[in-house]
């Protein structure tokens, strides 16, 4: 697959923004966040007009007024200039079937965005990038990048269904975004963490829901259960390949804090409202734990104050330990992807595409049959080991 991009722009928004609004200082949970931008890529039939697009993207800027701006790393905050978002057009040659048919691959994915996965967070650099790709068949992939250091992925997936409203000029679900993190967790200038950069690959794992629920047992989420399939699955891996034996595990997800401030956080509180809850297993007990084992182990680590402050802070040193199995699940399932609409129907397919961090899980909806798309990031010289679990090839419908 070959893509070239034909056009770039900067889109400013529509309406200045106000000069009591040009600075924006981050939360401190922003300023935990790796240096990387959340990425998202819907795949649609074809339908689509480049200039509504931007139209729509130019009215709602305003209501995203970061989104156009600059960070300044050395001040944590975002100088909310209105220099615009990135906007690109490119062109594909092939067909749109013949990614979504053949399973989409991350490396030829990643050329469908329209910046890499790291992000420089340079002062020049745009903390918003849309890429719209065209394919042959007039089928096109939109693929939309935020700055992590502003932005988690249920606020991208906020603001791309709030683009899709504008887009169709439809209001009747109005989304108005609130920039008030901060006041919940206001900046402590810590350091951004490093995990580091591995070359990896992706594999994409579908498990319906009609299997899944003839594992639950005490009843556990559909998330829990995949997760508890792959970490299993992962934990294998580690002690068939460059170790040779079964190491310590963290398993570390993402929780939403939202639900768990008082007062709550808004409902359209844009920004990252995530902190990271771990759990740690010794070597010993990962080589003798069976699946129901690391179901229990998903659903244990939901702990407030460590939640909040805690884990957040401590994970990054953990994960850089050697000793360690780190295993990073992130739960996309509830960002309603398949139901973004910009006018001509809802998507064909919605994926990520290739982060280089190792043992990265990001867990997706597929579309229609209630089943989870597991987005599994592996050393290449690991994917064979995963591809042979038994558990997995029982529960999973499609490995590619």
């Amino acid at each position: 697959m070959k893509v070239q991009v034909l056009s770039r722009k900067l889109i400013k928004p529509c309406i200045p923004t106000p000069e009591f609004l040009r600075h924006y200082t981050i939360s401190f949970i922003d300023e935990l966040a790796p240096s990387i931008n959340v990425l998202a890529v819907l795949y649609y039939s074809p339908g689509l007009i480049i200039q509504k697009l931007e139209e729509s993207l130019a009215e709602i800027l305003p209501q995203f007024y970061p989104l156009a701006g600059r960070y300044m790393k050395d001040d944590h905050s975002v100088d909310c200039s209105d220099q615009g978002a990135a906007f690109l057009e490119a062109q594909v040659d092939c067909q749109l079937l013949d990614i979504i048919g053949a399973g989409a691959k991350p490396e030829e994915l990643n050329d469908l965005l329209p910046c890499q996965s790291f992000a420089t967070e340079d002062a020049t650099e745009p903390l918003l990038a849309i890429q719209v790709s065209k394919f042959k068949c007039d089928g096109i992939a939109i693929s939309v990048s935020i700055s992590h250091r502003i932005a988690d992925a249920s606020s991208l997936g906020m603001f791309i269904s709030a683009w899709a409203n504008a887009c169709r000029g439809d209001n009747v679900e109005a989304i108005s975004s609130r920039f008030n993190g901060p006041l919940f967790f206001p900046g402590k200038n810590f350091p951004a963490p490093d995990f580091g950069e591995t070359g990896t690959r992706d594999l994409d794992v579908h498990i319906p829901v009609a299997k899944i629920v003839a594992r639950r047992k005490q009843q556990p989420s559909r998330v829990q259960v995949v997760s508890a399939l792959i970490t299993k699955a992962l934990a294998a891996v580690d002690a068939q390949t460059t170790y040779g034996h079964s190491r310590n595990l963290l398993v570390a997800q993402l929780v939403s804090v939202q639900e768990r401030t008082v007062p709550p956080v808004p409902k359209y509180c844009f920004g990252n409202l995530v902190a990271i809850a771990m759990t740690e297993s010794t070597a010993a007990e990962v080589k003798n734990m069976v699946f129901q084992d690391f179901v229990r182990l998903l659903g244990d680590n939901v702990d407030g104050h460590k939640i909040l402050v805690d884990t957040i802070v401590g994970f990054n040193k953990k994960s850089a330990n050697s000793d360690l199995n780190v295993v990073l699940i992130t739960d996309w399932s509830k960002l309603g992807f398949y139901e973004v609409d910009f006018g001509w129907g809802k998507p064909m397919l919605a994926s990520v595409a290739d982060v280089p961090i190792k043992n990265l899980v990001t867990l997706l909806n597929s579309k229609g049959s209630g089943g989870i798309e597991a987005w599994v990031h592996l050393d290449e010289k690991d994917m064979s080991y995963f591809e042979q679990d038994e558990d997995l090839k029982m529960f999973t419908t499609s490995l590619v």
